[in-house]
């Protein structure tokens, strides 16, 4: 699926606080999960249904006096900040904070948002999950496209003013934020590239998101949101809720497109990047790269995102190397199990576009996408867009001549 604000440089913000809430100085809870759904797109009618699977999910955890969950959303109205809290044994909304109207594109209200969040609800663990409309690592100079979020600023009939935010400006902004969050998880499509994990390597230990597209659906809240508060689970929490993903599109079957989800643990990109770097100038042709025999994630007429162990494996096959025996090849593939240690699919995915729906085998993919320069299929010119990424100089591409 898929941040103008608070008060800066003379600008305010209005927040209307629809309570008195007196929040007094405790120690911190356990855990504390901020929801941050940009839908002032045509997204905003799944809020409400989405929002109710959290409160049914959070209707079940053992101590909910210890754990917050916190849902910031933006429709084609005005922005609020909910708490979800348990009221007589059921769950309900407590309005927080009623907004004016803002940009949830803009890097300030995200950090706001956060740092409100930091300040009354302190805890030892923090959970992120950004619900929106989404395009990887996609810069948003192209046109059309939405990196992370899409704001149409209360406009339902276009999008002529829309806004996005960059995966660079969302970095920038989460590292401005004062939470270091122990997993965001992307309900956006397209948002698990190498690109986006590797610019945001220090905001968080884990990313959980699809190489691939994902259904309007979104996320199975219900099901994900007792995981995200559950003790038992707390080294394990990214990798159940992959799995609540992969269980939910499962079980759906020829009902819906299917589900690619993986998880990213950030603390191993640094080796992957190096490992990457010797790959790059030994194995990948500096004039141009062939990606016919690479899988690509793509349902465009052209292909931004490949999967990332294809590329890799087919490159060292071109050299008419056994790239099972190369130990080059295995020293990268144990960085990558590191990296990249669970990814989920279904058998088949469906492939949607203006035109049609294609059927196809998820064969191939291994949960991460990452761009090819020099792409012999793909015109060279947006070669110089994805050269703003760190991963661009990290692994090796730009040293190699890319």
């Amino acid at each position: 699926m898929n941040f103008k604000i608070l008060f800066l440089g003379g600008l305010s913000l209005l927040l209307l606080s629809c309570h008195n809430h007196d929040f007094e100085e405790t120690e911190p809870d356990d855990n504390t999960v901020l929801v941050y759904m940009v839908g002032d797109n045509s997204l905003s009618g799944n809020i409400s249904s989405d929002m109710l699977e959290m409160k049914e999910g959070y209707a079940t955890i053992t101590s909910p006096n210890k754990n917050n969950l916190l849902v910031y959303t933006d429709k084609y109205d005005t922005p609020v900040l909910i708490r979800i809290k348990m009221e007589n044994g059921i769950a309900v909304n407590d309005t927080l904070l009623r907004y004016t109207e803002m940009d949830s594109c803009e890097g300030d209200t995200l950090i706001n948002v956060i740092n409100y969040v930091k300040s009354k609800f302190e805890a030892y663990h923090y959970g992120l999950v950004l619900w929106s409309h989404g395009s990887g690592s996609k810069p948003a100079s192209l046109a059309h496209v939405k990196s992370f979020g899409w704001d149409q600023n209360n406009n339902p009939s276009g999008s002529e003013n829309a806004t996005t935010m960059d995966i660079p400006d969302l970095k920038t902004s989460l590292l401005s934020a004062d939470i270091y969050f122990d997993y965001i998880l992307f309900d956006a499509c397209e948002m698990q590239t190498i690109e986006v994990a590797y610019e945001l390597r220090n905001c968080a230990d884990y990313i959980i998101a699809s190489p691939w597209d994902i259904s309007i659906d979104g996320g199975p809240y219900d099901k994900i949101i007792p995981h995200c508060f559950s003790y038992e689970l707390s080294l394990n929490i990214p990798y159940v809720i992959a799995d609540d993903f992969h269980d939910y599109y499962e079980a759906k079957g020829d009902e819906d497109v299917g589900i690619m989800i993986s998880v990213v643990k950030t603390k191993g990109l640094e080796d992957l990047a190096e490992k990457t770097d010797t790959i790059i100038k030994k194995y990948l042709d500096t004039e141009s790269i062939n990606s016919d025999s690479v899988f690509s994630y793509d349902n465009h007429s052209e292909n931004y995102f490949y999967d990332f162990k294809s590329l890799i494996i087919s490159s060292i096959k071109n050299k008419d190397v056994d790239y099972e025996k190369n130990e080059d090849y295995i020293a990268w593939s144990t960085a990558y199990k590191n990296a990249v240690p669970v990814y989920l699919k279904t058998d088949k995915y469906i492939i949607v576009s203006s035109y049609s729906q294609v059927t196809t085998s998820s064969d191939g993919s291994y949960g991460l996408s990452t761009y090819i320069f020099k792409n012999q299929n793909f015109p060279d010119t947006y070669d110089q867009k994805w050269k703003i990424y760190k991963w661009y100089t990290a692994a090796g591409w730009k040293e190699a001549g890319y």
